[in-house]
């Protein structure tokens, strides 16, 4: 019976690196759509100073994979402040997990680095070797709001970084989990919805819209990894994050629906580039938030048959 317990997990574990690496592609290859489609590899217009195709190509791809790492990093935590049943004392499987957060709080760390090197290059129009030197980029985060931004997220992910290998109990995972969300939110207090008309209600749905994001997406990915890997309370976690999941998705539906509100008037959603964005995300997350969940239980059910019962019973309804 053990030998059958542990064989499927065998079978899938090797897929989980081909998933995670086919993710980080993806990630890659939206980065390069957008800064194409978006004009940032565009050529440089005589007259007009330019701060080089490095910025032009950079700057999307750090930015990219600042959101992906920090969605991987507090996803991870999740899993084991929330969704993984414990004590005081974290579990081996939690402790695991613990050391994807910090590896993913790494690249967190150094993508949003180098979102502020770009940030700096580009909005001086000069190459990045001439804005790379620590007296700019130091001036840069003192006197400028977005290097403040980049650089606070940029510590938030250091300090989880630092502080998750050496973690052993739940409250103290906690605390890293509060880390990680406030790293998410000073650059939400300096973009585009920070100049909007009605200030206070686009910083604050824009806010709540990358905590529920990040909450949503990093959850449901790790939740599909511990059921990949066979965890022992994988039937439990899906049970405790459907709800978190239901509020995380109302709590980004309608948090975008206020920031696009704020930003759009009823026609620009029609005749504007940002209002078909905005229509293409609102399906795009009808479209997730009714498909993906569903998969995840049903691979959580057949988890749970395969390894026997042993953490759900005999309940067909255990992973709802």
């Amino acid at each position: 019976m053990a030998t059958e317990t542990h064989t499927p997990g065998a079978r899938s574990l090797p897929r989980l690196p081909l998933v995670l690496t086919a993710s980080s592609a993806v990630c890659l290859a939206v980065a390069l759509a957008v800064a194409r489609l978006g004009g940032g590899a565009t050529s440089a217009v005589p007259g007009i100073e330019d701060a080089g195709r490095i910025t032009a190509w950079g700057l999307p791809v750090a930015r990219t994979l600042t959101d992906a790492s920090a969605v991987v990093t507090i996803g991870a935590l999740l899993l084991v402040v929330v969704l993984l049943p414990g004590g005081k004392r974290l579990g081996p499987a939690q402790l695991r997990y613990l050391t994807w957060a910090a590896c993913a709080a790494g690249l967190w760390m150094v993508s949003a680095v180098l979102t502020l090197v770009f940030t700096l290059s580009d909005l001086f129009a000069r190459p990045v070797g001439e804005v790379f030197s620590p007296a700019v980029v130091a001036d840069f985060v003192v006197t400028d709001a977005q290097g403040r931004a980049y650089a606070l997220t940029a510590c938030a992910a250091a300090l989880i970084a630092t502080f998750c290998l050496g973690i052993g109990t739940a409250r103290w995972a906690r605390g890293a989990l509060l880390v990680a969300l406030a790293g998410l939110l000073p650059p939400a207090f300096t973009g585009h919805s920070s100049a909007a008309g009605n200030h206070d209600a686009a910083v604050v749905s824009l806010a709540l819209h990358l905590v529920g994001v990040a909450v949503w997406v990093g959850g449901l990915l790790f939740l599909l990894v511990a059921v990949a890997r066979r965890e022992e309370r994988a039937a439990d976690a899906v049970r405790r994050f459907s709800p978190l999941a239901a509020w995380a998705l109302i709590g980004v539906a309608a948090s975008g629906v206020v920031n696009a509100a704020v930003r759009l008037s009823p026609g620009d959603l029609v005749s504007s580039g940002y209002g078909l964005m905005v229509l293409v995300k609102a399906l795009t997350l009808a479209a997730l938030g009714s498909s993906v969940p569903c998969t995840a239980v049903g691979r959580c059910r057949r988890s749970a048959r395969a390894a026997g019962g042993r953490s759900s019973g005999s309940r067909p309804g255990s992973c709802c």
